[in-house]
């Protein structure tokens, strides 16, 4: 997983929980909170543990077309750095 979206408020785990959970893996995906909530607080919890964007709700199209183009540059120039230039997803590149 390269990307994980995630919450603030979820049934069974909070997304502050969820993003402490993703620090016990080895190679930790890029997360993209999406909230409902314009608290302050979260976004610093969030941001302390690595997140790499907070984005309030409702959240326009633009916003995540431009975000995603982001992260993707960022994972490739990660992946080059490993020597790591296979992708299954998309032969070719």
């Amino acid at each position: 997983i390269d990307v994980m979206f995630t919450d603030i408020r979820m049934p069974k785990m909070d997304g502050i929980d969820l993003v402490k959970e993703t620090e016990k893996l080895s190679r930790r995906p890029k997360i993209v909170v999406i909230s409902g909530y314009d608290d302050f607080n979260y976004a610093v919890e969030m941001l302390k543990h690595g997140v790499q964007d907070y984005i309030l709700k409702p959240v326009k199209r633009d916003k995540i077309e431009e975000l995603l183009q982001k992260l993707d540059a960022q994972i490739m120039e990660e992946k080059e750095m490993r020597g790591d230039l296979t992708d299954r997803r998309f032969p070719g590149r």
